[in-house]
Parts: C-alpha cells; structure tokens; sequence
C-alpha cells in the first residue's frame, strides 16, 4: 500500500479549491505546426519553427562543439513518455480536462510550452504572425472547457504598439483572461555596429521592460487595467551570462526561470524610482 495520500484524500481535508497557476499543455509539433500555417501561413510557421530547430540543432552538436561555440546544452529528455496516458495528458486539452478530477484539481490555468519562447523571437514578421497565430489555435482548443481551464495568450513586447495591438485581440476577439506578456528581448548594442553570423548573438543586451528600457511600457499596463486582463511572465534566461554550459542542462535549467522574473520585476519597480537612486 502506498503511503502517499491520493489527491481526493487531500482534498477532502482541506476547504478550499485547488487551482493550478502554472499548468502548461504540450503543444503536438506536426498537427500545431499545420494549424499554425491554416491561420498564419508562413511567417506563423517561420516563427514557430525558430523555437523548436534551435534545441534539435543543439542536440545535434557534440559537447566540444558546443563548447568552441559557447553553446548551451539543451534537453534532451524534456518530454518524458514512458507513461503514454500522462504524456497524452499533457497534449490533449479533453484528456486533460476529463482527469481533472483524478489530479485533484479545481481549476487549471494552462500556459503553453514550445509556446514559452515564441515571443522573444527577433523576426518582427514571424514573432508576430506566430503570436496571433498561436492564440486563435490555443483558444480554439480549449474553448470547449472553458468552466475548468484557461490558457495564456502569449503577448510579444518588442514595441508597446505590437503588445496592446495582441491583448485587445486575445481579449476581446478571443476572449482570453490571462496574459503571457515577453521579457528580456535581445536588443543589439549600438556601440558594436552591423554583428552579422556566429558572433550576433554575443552583441546583444537583454530588455527587462522596464528600468532603462527603450520604450515606454506604461501604455501596456493601462490596457490591461482597461480590459482587466491578468498580465503575467514566464521568460527564462538560461542559455545566457551564468547558465550557458555546453555540457549540463540541468546547471543551465536550475534557477533560470527565477532570476529572469526577478530581473523583470526589479525592473519595474525601479522604473518606480527617481533617477539616480
């Protein structure tokens, strides 16, 4: 007999619900890829794809070739499957949906995953056609479960403008609740000039929105006010500074998803503050 509680053993105690913050779906690459393409055409798929070919071209290096490149080690057992009816979980919405009970939840708010990094891509036209791609697909999916799950829309950041352009759409076309606004964009450091090739992506500063940013994002949080939306982050900063080994994923991995969060926040608060303080 197992000497763990089983969720309906927990949940009797307790007289509250139980609701999931940070639940994520695992977006199915081949069918994702199509109705991405069905939506966005090619710019949504160009954008999709530069999230995904980057972890598979790492994977294919060798450690010393990552290493003469200063390239982060990537996972390669992120999407575990020995348990087939878990991993299906995590794919299919209605599964998921119809085991809610069995995990012990109330309610789930369920960010995306291959869907995390969409935002932070460079390609203006790409970042953007995935973006409003990605939330018609996502809503369109879990619309029929409304009453026991929410997705987040992923909002890009590079410009105020693109950012309110996506949240009055998710909001008000789509009917999304909850957010998932960029951060820590990779801006080019004017001082370098034109970096093209292997050398581009050391030439960068990374946009905390916020403290010292190059735009002003106070018009983003108004909107939210305005459609009282929920604006959140979920950035991650390891391929970067501290967190950029060529041989271990997990040194990479541990930490990373708080201190990009912290940075963000740090940043907002002290764009707060007077100058100089």
């Amino acid at each position: 007999m197992s000497a763990h509680l089983t969720p309906a053993q927990i949940k009797s105690r307790l007289d509250h619900p139980i609701i999931d913050a940070d639940g994520h779906w695992i977006e199915y690459g081949p069918v994702f890829t199509e109705q991405l393409r069905k939506i966005g055409g090619e710019a949504a798929v160009r954008g999709w794809s530069a999230v995904g070919g980057g972890t598979r071209g790492v994977l294919a290096m060798s450690v010393e070739e990552r290493r003469r490149r200063r390239i982060s080690q990537e996972a390669f057992w992120a999407h575990p499957a020995k348990n087939t009816r878990d991993f299906a979980t995590a794919v299919f919405p209605r599964l998921l949906y119809e085991r809610l009970d069995e995990i012990g939840l109330d309610f789930a708010i369920i960010y995306p995953t291959g869907g995390l990094r969409v935002p932070r891509v460079g390609d203006g036209e790409a970042r953007r056609a995935a973006c409003r791609a990605y939330n018609i697909v996502t809503a369109e999916y879990f619309r029929p479960f409304a009453d026991r799950m929410t997705p987040a829309a992923i909002i890009p950041m590079h410009t105020p403008e693109e950012a309110i352009e996506e949240i009055e759409y998710a909001v008000k076309q789509l009917g999304y609740k909850v957010a998932m606004l960029g951060s820590l964009m990779d801006r080019p450091v004017e001082a370098c000039g034109k970096v093209e090739g292997e050398a581009a992506r050391f030439a960068v500063w990374h946009d905390v929105i916020g403290l010292d940013s190059e735009h002003d994002y106070d018009p983003v949080w108004a909107k939210c006010l305005e459609l009282g939306i929920a604006p959140s982050f979920h950035s991650g900063h390891r391929r970067a500074g501290l967190r950029s080994s060529p041989s271990n994923f997990t040194y990479n991995h541990v930490g990373h998803f708080a201190a990009a969060n912290h940075a963000a926040c740090k940043a907002m608060l002290g764009e707060a503050q007077p100058r100089g303080s």
